[in-house]
């Protein structure tokens, strides 16, 4: 299926976010859940919708059911809840390894964003609670879109059994 005003980017950054993040998803067990991360990255050719780019990469997404236009630092706030390590599984003589090993794969999350995508100038809209699918716990759906380039770019962090 092709969007008329949305093509697919593809470049070397885009490619080690994508690594990147079907590496680091395998660091998050919780449970009988696992997160799914994931990520679309577009040229925007004409004018979309957040609808429209939602749909195009997920055919059988669910409703949105609101949508807010938040901050960086919003953003940042709630994927780096999302990306948390659970201290439960670590005994507390190994909880400091659990902080260096999450900042470290925080960090390096906005390090390859930042590398694919100006997200400091961004327009950034949080899309509801179960888009594109159910969140159990925490989840996030954000479109970032470039206020410098027409370029979108789709993050989703997704826990399911």
């Amino acid at each position: 299926m092709l969007h008329e005003n949305l093509s697919p980017l593809e470049s070397v950054e885009w490619a080690r976010f994508s690594g990147y993040l079907a590496a680091v998803q395998l660091m998050f067990v919780r449970g009988n859940l696992e997160l799914t991360l994931e990520s679309a990255f577009y040229e925007i050719i004409g004018a979309v919708s957040d609808e429209q780019v939602i749909q195009w990469t997920y055919p059988a997404t669910n409703e949105i059911e609101y949508r807010q236009q938040v901050t960086l630092e919003n953003m940042r706030e709630r994927i780096s809840k999302t990306l948390s390590l659970s201290r439960v599984y670590w005994t507390p003589k190994y909880h400091e390894l659990a902080t260096f090993i999450e900042t470290n794969i925080v960090d390096g999350f906005w390090h390859h964003i930042k590398a694919c995508i100006d997200v400091d100038t961004a327009r950034i809209v949080e899309l509801g609670n179960n888009v594109p699918y159910v969140h159990i716990g925490e989840g996030f759906t954000y479109i970032v879109y470039s206020q410098e380039q027409p370029r979108c770019m789709i993050l989703v962090g997704n826990w399911s059994d």
